[in-house]
């Protein structure tokens, strides 16, 4: 059997933590798409926690979704740290009223000047060039500096379109919106709010995994029923192995 496929586990739906919230709408179309088709195209992937736990890392509304559909058990591809990185995406977000809420967020100072401690939370950026660095005025415990990161994105999130560009791709934004620069924190930064039952904010981590297993097509029934068929799982794993391809080069797939 490929390699990759003995990372492909069925886990239970209890033992899987989101690093970030869902987001209502998405997650009701998630959830009606995947039980219009019957089946969950691509495993989620996760690294382990303590306990036999695992972290979700691509694939929350999914994962909330199948819940939903009262699925017992989810596929996921279990990844070990050594093969992905954590970064956190940039944000562009329309210009707006929000932008007055956010200089008013309490413990958050906004100045011209970048600080010379860790107190960074965020670094904004004008069309025109200007740029204004986001920090905690007082020296707070990591928890804490994380509850005024999210405070600082759903005072845009929730209510305006983001688009999520990789950390430095853009260098000013066009005019009438603003660019928003977060730093990525630490695997175990991210292990230790999820363990104490908080998330990141969402839209934020972004990570680079080596070997994404896709477009397997998982039937709905084999998640649903209260006990594991084995042998039809088996059976899917046999089927993956004979139409699993790794491409070394880069390709386009339609997947229409």
């Amino acid at each position: 059997m490929i390699n990759v496929l003995t990372n492909l586990k069925l886990i239970n739906t209890d033992s899987l933590f989101l690093h970030e919230p869902t987001e209502q709408l998405r997650l009701d179309r998630i959830s009606t798409s995947i039980e219009k088709e019957g089946i969950i195209r691509n495993p989620l992937m996760a690294t382990p926690l303590e306990g036999n736990k695992y972290l979700i890392l691509d694939g929350a509304h999914r994962t909330a979704a199948l819940k939903k559909l009262g699925c017992k058990r989810v596929p996921v591809q279990i990844v070990q740290p050594a093969h992905f990185q954590l970064f956190a995406w940039d944000h562009i977000v329309p210009l707006g009223e929000w932008l007055q809420q956010l200089y008013k967020i309490p413990n958050l100072t906004w100045s011209s000047e970048a600080p010379q401690d860790d107190s960074l939370i965020a670094t904004s950026v004008n069309a025109n060039g200007t740029v204004h660095y986001a920090f905690a005025d007082f020296i707070y415990t990591e928890e804490e500096k994380l509850d005024i990161w999210c405070q600082l994105v759903e005072s845009y999130s929730q209510r305006h379109s983001v688009k999520r560009l990789p950390n430095g791709e853009c260098l000013y934004p066009q005019e009438s919106f603003i660019l928003l620069r977060y730093s990525a924190y630490t695997l175990d930064t991210l292990k230790r709010r999820v363990l104490n039952k908080k998330t990141f904010p969402a839209g934020v981590t972004r990570f680079l995994i080596n070997g994404r297993l896709l477009n397997l097509s998982i039937p709905l029934e084999i998640l649903i029923s209260e006990t594991l068929n084995k042998k039809e799982w088996d059976q899917l794993l046999e089927r993956f192995e004979s139409k699993i391809r790794l491409y070394s080069e880069s390709i386009y797939l339609c997947e229409a």
